[in-house]
């Protein structure tokens, strides 16, 4: 065997070990979330006997979060601009809230269904999300509110008397609650039907109608209540 062999075989093995990295920490911080992952546990969880596997394939902690970030924008982020950007171009009058509600679900839905190891991708996003864990590069943060300023941009297309901040609390909660759904899907009285591609394009549909009901919702469309006595019940 030539040196050349002799690094081709090193590099196969040091990205068999990245992989097996990579794998085991996406399913683990999607169970317990960052603060509850240690690296000795991942590496324990990907066979490495040693210890300082994590440090030296991704210099750390930070590093190895910011690889699981990079795997989720590279899958998100080419179809969320094809998605928003198919209804960016559409003429006034051409688009629904139903179709801006499809859009904002459909990514995160295709994550939750990829392979090898989609449905911990999502749940790991989902934690990303609710506990924004320190290190993480800004460019992700970053790529996030342009995500949700694009969003808005589409709700104030099809209905522009709605208040900016209106939309943005609407756009910001439709994300959450789809990743947070899909998250906790393995919970549900359908768990066993959660990898049958039609049943969940009937859910995206199902998760669509109330999605675009939250997006299109404002102070006119909805019933009279008592204002005064329905905040009461949450402010003390």
């Amino acid at each position: 065997m030539t040196d050349k062999d002799d690094r081709v075989e090193a590099d196969s093995r040091a990205n068999a070990a990245r992989e097996r990295l990579l794998q085991a920490a996406v399913q683990m911080v999607g169970e317990s979330g960052v603060s509850g992952v240690s690296l000795r546990g991942i590496g324990t969880a990907a066979g490495q006997k040693n210890n300082s596997a994590v440090a030296y394939h991704f210099r750390g902690k930070a590093g190895l979060m910011n690889a699981i970030v990079a795997e989720l924008r590279d899958f998100l982020e080419p179809r969320y601009d094809v998605l928003f950007g198919e209804l960016e171009s559409r003429s006034e009058g051409m688009l629904t809230m139903y179709e801006v509600a499809l859009a904002i679900a459909a990514p995160l839905f295709a994550l939750y269904l990829s392979k090898p190891r989609g449905e911990s991708a999502l749940k790991t996003l989902a934690k990303f999300l609710h506990e924004r864990p320190q290190g993480i590069d800004e460019g992700y943060w970053d790529a996030l509110r342009k995500l949700v300023a694009r969003g808005i941009g589409l709700v104030l297309k099809v209905r522009p008397a709605t208040p900016a901040d209106h939309a943005s609390l609407h756009v910001t909660h439709a994300l959450k609650s789809t990743a947070d759904g899909l998250a906790m899907l393995h919970n549900w009285p359908i768990a066993e039907s959660r990898h049958d591609p039609e049943l969940m394009f009937e859910l995206l549909l199902i998760h669509a109608d109330f999605l675009a009901g939250g997006l299109s919702a404002d102070d006119a469309s909805r019933p009279g209540i008592d204002v005064g006595y329905w905040k009461a019940c949450i402010v003390s």
